[in-house]
């Protein structure tokens, strides 16, 4: 992650879209994980170079970010629900916050 700046982890130019490996579910999940690889991971691009929307990786660099300059060290949703917004949740959620949000389903669609 060298001469990757704070600019270039914001703005999706520091060549960090993906893992350049396979990764499991649980793998995907796993905070500590991801960081490490993200950490060891060869930029996709010199960065700040090129754009390219890093959809898999934005919130674990914004996270990670967030978590080493605020001085409590505080998640990324612990400092948001903290400083900006109590109603704002990522991650796993207790049963008190889960039973407030609607249930996601798949919509049967009929076919003709």
């Amino acid at each position: 992650m060298k001469n990757i700046t704070v600019g270039d982890l914001l703005s999706h130019r520091a060549g960090l879209p993906y893992i350049n490996q396979i990764l499991t579910v649980e793998d995907a999940c796993n905070w500590s994980k991801m960081i490490d690889l993200l950490i060891a991971e060869k930029p996709h691009w010199k960065p700040g170079s090129g754009h390219g929307y890093h959809g898999h990786t934005t919130g674990y660099i914004a996270g990670e970010l967030i978590h080493r300059v605020d001085p409590q060290q505080r998640s990324y949703g612990q400092f948001v629900r903290e400083e900006l917004d109590k109603e704002y949740y990522v991650g796993i959620l207790d049963d008190k916050v889960e039973a407030r949000i609607a249930p996601l389903f798949e919509k049967q669609v009929e076919k003709k």
